[in-house]
């Protein structure tokens, strides 16, 4: 039966579990989380990194914010991730509590920073952002 995988065989004997190595999983969420941490600075580093953060050349004021705290985000994945593999499990869950703050937050800054590129016309792509008017 499918269920036996999970739940152990119908005949009443115990699931056999393996051991887990929580070594290599320390060393998998750690260094995932660094790899996006060096794939996001590589991605905005001419843009937003190496121009200065705050001082950088952005369009609208929104986007500033909406870098920072997504900055932020990614900075509190590697703060938990090294918490973890530290065995400071006390601190990643006082962590976590600020980190379950900041999902909404970023959710609305990208709509707000997905509205001001409408309003200015960015175009990703070929395809422009709506419809032309045909003349």
């Amino acid at each position: 039966m499918a269920t036996d995988a999970i739940f152990g065989p119908a005949s009443g004997q115990k699931p056999a579990y393996g051991s887990v190595n929580r070594t290599v999983e320390r060393v998998f969420y750690s260094g995932m989380a660094i790899l996006l941490c060096v794939c996001v600075y590589i991605g905005f580093s001419p843009t937003y990194f190496q121009a200065g953060m705050m001082r950088a050349p952005l369009p609208s004021p929104i986007l500033h914010v909406h870098g920072a705290v997504f900055t932020l985000w990614m900075l509190l994945f590697v703060v938990q991730a090294a918490l973890i593999s530290a065995r400071r499990v006390e601190w990643h869950r006082s962590f976590g509590t600020v980190a379950f703050c900041l999902p909404p937050i970023m959710i609305v800054l990208g709509v707000i920073a997905a509205i001001d590129a409408l309003h200015r016309g960015v175009e990703i792509g070929p395809t422009p952002p709506f419809p032309l008017p045909s003349h």
